[in-house]
């Protein structure tokens, strides 16, 4: 069974790797997302797409670009029935 734990080395590399700060880079101007409060860790390819909990495939985001990213993984409908808190 797949389990969603971090290993403590994947979980080390993220932070060395990224920092703590939203991994997102604005398409049009190419500037990075400055947040780093509260960030969460974002699959670059899904959970549910059967992505892995490697370092390769986390990333930092803020709540409002994991939700971005979340929308154009799955589609508007299919997040339109989770809570926005």
């Amino acid at each position: 069974p797949r389990s969603r734990y971090i290993l403590a080395k994947d979980r080390l590399r993220l932070y060395l790797r990224d920092g703590y700060r939203c991994s997102y880079v604005d398409s049009k101007s190419g500037r990075r997302c400055p947040a780093s409060h509260r960030l969460e860790k974002d699959h670059v390819v899904a959970w549910a797409k059967n992505g892995s909990n490697r370092a390769e495939n986390l990333r930092w985001a803020c709540k409002a670009h994991n939700q971005l990213r979340a929308r154009l993984t799955f589609g508007d409908l299919k997040m339109s029935g989770y809570r926005k808190s």
